[in-house]
């Protein structure tokens, strides 16, 4: 304890200095936090999304699947039987997806038709909630806003759809418009019609058909396992599952190619801070050397004082660690919970690659927890390098040494 006084007391014997050293710490975890929580939020987020919206965490289709009507199933009832009995399942929903031509007026224009169960596609999606201008009715349809804006149409209008049957036939109906919708994926934006599954089924000449089934788990880290019990359970010359890893593929290794941009980016804020630390060691050690010997030459032991300057660099590495989470927390805090909408050149590039421009900060405990202990982690090992020259001094050359006493 009286050592570790000593340590406390010598920080504030050069407060100027103690406070820059702190200062580049605090410095280097804020930048460190955003930069790593900036990171994590928009990849989440992103994923999140396109698993809410598009893949489920598992999708169950037949082999050589790509997602035409004619690949349609009618035999679902077996796999979802299956399905009630897993408890890492939470929701599944069947989905029948059909492209067709859309056409208001005068004119037309390439269409994606989802027909989705309502009651049951809250559990992954509330296109509901994307509803901007009327209401989502039964027996109506739900036009993304980038493809009525295209057709001209509105809730009350009434749309022509055509487009191929299950059986190979071409198939048209008018469906009434009852809601435009706002989705966040432009590419989607531009060509989605929502529909309830009855009324595609009908377009499609497919009774009870589906083309995917989305399954909705309680942890996506389970998709894998669910997707191999999955397998061992079903008659896979019928049924094939896939999990979101899977079926996302090579987007996800831009998000790994990202993070390690970021890790790199890290690599080089630590560093910096780094340096401060070692100068601030060096420093102090000039400074102090005739001290230094003069506690060696009273009998302190090498080891205790090695201890009481680490014991310092700690403190005050400690001090900015905390004091740099401290400030770090309210900000991710409040981009988490309120991103940032990106405007201007920037957000047209983000939504040329199909990515929503909003900047969302994750506010995972991990990111802080990780910082500090990687800053104290590094305080220590410096501490022990620049205390090699301590630990090897010359007692009579350091009395004779220059410094302050």
């Amino acid at each position: 304890m009286p050592l570790l006084i000593l340590a406390w007391r010598n920080v504030w014997r050069n407060r100027r200095r103690s406070l820059i050293t702190a200062a580049s710490v605090v410095v280097a975890v804020f930048f460190v936090v955003l930069v790593e929580a900036l990171n994590q939020g928009v990849t989440g987020y992103l994923i999140d999304n396109e698993i809410r919206m598009y893949t489920a965490h598992i999708e169950i289709n037949r082999p050589g699947y790509e997602r035409q009507v004619g690949k349609a199933m009618t035999d679902l009832h077996e796999v979802e039987r299956v399905l009630q009995d897993m408890p890492r399942v939470t929701a599944f929903t069947r989905r029948l997806e059909m492209l067709a031509l859309a056409s208001h007026g005068e004119m037309s224009c390439p269409a994606i038709l989802w027909g989705i169960e309502p009651d049951v596609q809250a559990a992954f999606f509330s296109y509901d909630g994307m509803v901007s201008r009327g209401e989502a009715e039964p027996g109506a349809v739900v036009l993304a806003g980038g493809l009525a804006e295209v057709l001209g149409a509105a809730p009350g209008d009434s749309i022509v759809l055509v487009g191929q049957s299950y059986r190979g036939r071409l198939s048209a109906a008018i469906f009434p418009v009852s809601g435009i919708a706002d989705i966040p994926i432009p590419d989607l934006n531009d060509h989605m019609v929502f529909a309830p599954i009855a009324l595609i089924q009908e377009l499609a000449d497919v009774p009870d058909g589906a083309t995917s089934l989305l399954v909705s788990l309680r942890d996506k880290e389970q998709a894998a396992a669910v997707r191999d019990e999955l397998t061992a359970r079903m008659d896979t010359t019928r049924f094939r599952a896939r999990t979101w890893t899977e079926m996302m593929g090579g987007r996800l290794g831009t998000y790994d190619l990202r993070a390690a941009g970021v890790l790199i980016l890290k690599g080089v804020l630590y560093l910096i801070m780094g340096f401060g630390i070692l100068s601030t060691i060096m420093l102090t050690n000039n400074e102090r050397r005739r001290e230094y010997g003069m506690l060696m030459a009273l009998g302190m032991k090498r080891r205790k004082l090695a201890g009481v300057l680490t014991a310092e660099m700690l403190a005050i590495t400690l001090m900015g660690a905390l004091a740099g989470v401290a400030v770090t927390v309210p900000v991710v805090s409040l981009l988490h919970h309120r991103p940032i909408r990106l405007g201007g050149e920037l957000g047209e590039i983000m939504a040329r690659f199909n990515v929503e421009p909003l900047l969302v900060l994750s506010n995972d405990p991990e990111i802080f927890v990780h910082a500090a202990l990687l800053v104290g982690a590094m305080t220590l090992a410096l501490s022990l390098a620049g205390m090699g020259r301590v630990v090897g001094m010359n007692v009579v050359e350091a009395l004779r040494g220059g410094g302050r006493p």
